[in-house]
This record gives structure tokens, sequence and C-alpha cells, in this order.
């Protein structure tokens, strides 16, 4: 016997399945508030297969990849200055500290 779902539920069923036929996949993600409506725009924009959505995702692919493609290595390789990292790794562990022995 078939489970019995509330009609709003099978039709939501029904639309993701259509949408995965045609190579969609359903994702979730969290954002602020005031991005909202750009995400969204965003996600309309890549489902078409035009050359804006061509253009948008190769701007977006170089934006997020210049930052995940600097490792460790390469970050303090550069020509940075020596001093360009202290706040980073100032910390209380860095202070000597009492130990009872």
């Amino acid at each position: 016997m078939k489970k019995q779902y509330a009609p709003s539920v099978e039709a939501t069923r029904k639309y993701r399945q259509r949408a995965a036929l045609r190579g969609l996949v359903r994702i979730e993600l969290q954002a602020s508030p005031a991005d909202v409506v750009l995400l969204r725009s965003v996600a309309s924009r890549l489902r078409q297969k035009d050359a804006a959505a061509s253009n948008l995702r190769e701007h977006l692919q170089s934006a997020v990849t210049d930052v995940a493609d600097d490792d460790a290595v390469t970050l303090f390789a550069s020509d940075l200055p020596d001093n360009a990292f202290d706040e980073v790794f100032a910390s209380q562990r860095d202070l000597p500290r009492d130990l009872a022995l």
C-alpha cells in the first residue's frame, strides 16, 4: 500500500523530481537577509544556458578560486612584510606562563 502524503508534499516531491530530470540539484545555504535577493538572482541566472550565465559563472569562479587556491606556503612565501602576520598569530599562548611543578 502506497503511503499517502498531503497534496502540497506530493506536489513538492514531483517538482523536485522534474528539476532533477533537468539536471538541477537542490542546495540549501545560509545568508544574511541583505543577500537573499542577490543570491536568488544569481541562482536564477546560473540556471540559464546562455552567454550571460556563462560569463557570470566565470567571474564567480575566478573570484572565489583566487582566494581558495592560496595555501599557507604561498601566503607566507609572498612579498608581504614580516610584520603582516603579527596580529594573526598573537595570542595568550605566546606569553610565558607560570607552571607549578
